[in-house]
């Protein structure tokens, strides 16, 4: 059995004294905790960066996405800022062992932000996309699983979702050189 950690919450210090959910204001206090995480307990080379931050209640600050509709700029912050702290960690992680395996995206099923809107909002301040080597997403739903079930609709993401999801997550975060990036189910 190999043990994963889930990085998740800031402390009021870091995110401006606000409750836990709330996003560091700075990327670089989380990835130096990741770091430090990583030196502490050298055995986990799995680290999931944040608990379905697609949900409002596990990420803020955070606009929800109505059902059937685009995502709008100020939906798009979330998912951005969230890539800002999956990206610092993933340089931190790596920096202490380059074995670690970065887990990042870590959607939900249906989410305040759709599962694939939020992975192709996941950009940078400069465009690019954040590092990672695992996505991470939770497709369980009461629909029963079969590959050849028509999409889920509305932007939902559950197990038969799966190999359509798997390959836009490669196409949008596999990069300009094609780095693998395969499905994490959590």
């Amino acid at each position: 059995m190999k043990v994963l950690f889930m990085l998740t919450n800031a402390p009021a210090w870091a995110n401006g004294a606000r409750t836990p959910e709330y996003a560091p204001d700075r990327p670089s206090d989380f990835a130096d905790f990741a770091r430090a995480a990583s030196r502490r307990y050298p055995e986990v080379l799995h680290w999931m960066i944040w608990g379905e931050p697609s949900r409002s209640n596990n990420f803020k600050p955070f606009v929800k996405q109505p059902l059937g509709t685009p995502i709008t700029a100020a939906q798009k912050r979330a998912p951005r800022r969230y890539a800002r702290l999956l990206d610092a960690a993933y340089g931190q992680l790596k920096a202490q062992r380059r074995t670690n395996l970065v887990i990042g995206g870590n959607t939900y099923v249906t989410g305040e932000v759709r599962p694939g809107a939020w992975m192709r909002a996941m950009t940078l301040p400069d465009g690019r996309r954040p590092r990672i080597d695992l996505y991470g997403h939770n497709p369980f739903s009461f629909r029963n699983p079969s590959l050849r079930n028509p999409p889920s609709g509305q932007g939902l993401v559950d197990f038969s979702d799966l190999g359509r999801f798997g390959r836009d997550v490669q196409r949008v975060l596999g990069g300009p050189r094609r780095k693998r990036v395969r499905l994490f189910l959590s």
